[in-house]
């Protein structure tokens, strides 16, 4: 299965516009989004092209399946827009053999997701929150942020991940479709 994970639009329409669209053209059947959707946030600036409307409409209308968790700038009314119920903190599950922990990253923090991941036997653990790219294996855990299309930090460019269950690969790509990083799993 091929999956594409994205976090911290913070109501960019264009970062999500060019991220779906590489996510389209690569194949992907499912989509996690690791929280932080519609708003900025108080300590963001307010991203090019923010139009939360315009983004939440674009997002219930994605004809690829979409999955989310919750982030630290979400709220209650954004599920309601993004006519979804209100997504849990984290989410496990198992892709073609592969386990995936998937979290936002504040809650729980990402060491205690790596503590939990341990115990729990999981393969991947998918977090945002702090905008700035990641790909570390720790013993047998692969942790991996997508960084952000809309605020990236660290001085990594707009990006998001693709996780191919089968190749079992994860690729990190710019918005202009290049390759950060890549790791086989």
């Amino acid at each position: 299965m091929i999956v594409g994970i994205i976090s911290d639009t913070h109501g960019s329409l264009c970062g999500w516009e060019k991220a779906f669209k590489l996510m389209k053209k690569g194949g992907c059947e499912r989509i996690y989004h690791l929280g932080d959707v519609l708003y900025h946030g108080p300590r963001n600036p307010i991203p090019d092209c923010y139009d939360p409307k315009n983004l939440a409409e674009r997002i219930s209308s994605s004809e690829i399946e979409m999955r989310f968790v919750r982030g630290n700038c979400d709220a209650e009314i954004d599920y309601d827009v993004l006519g979804i119920e209100k997504p849990g903190r984290f989410v496990v599950e198992e892709l073609d053999g592969l386990k995936l922990f998937l979290t936002h990253g504040h809650d729980p923090k990402v060491d205690e997701a790596v503590e939990i991941s341990r115990e729990e036997g999981v393969d991947i653990l998918f977090h945002g929150h702090t905008h700035v790219l990641r790909v570390e294996k720790v013993g047998n855990l692969l942790i991996v942020n997508p960084g952000s299309p809309s605020l990236p930090k660290g001085g990594d460019p707009p990006s998001f991940a693709i996780l191919d269950t089968e190749g079992r690969k994860v690729v990190i790509l710019s918005l202009e479709g290049d390759i950060s990083e890549e790791v086989k799993i």
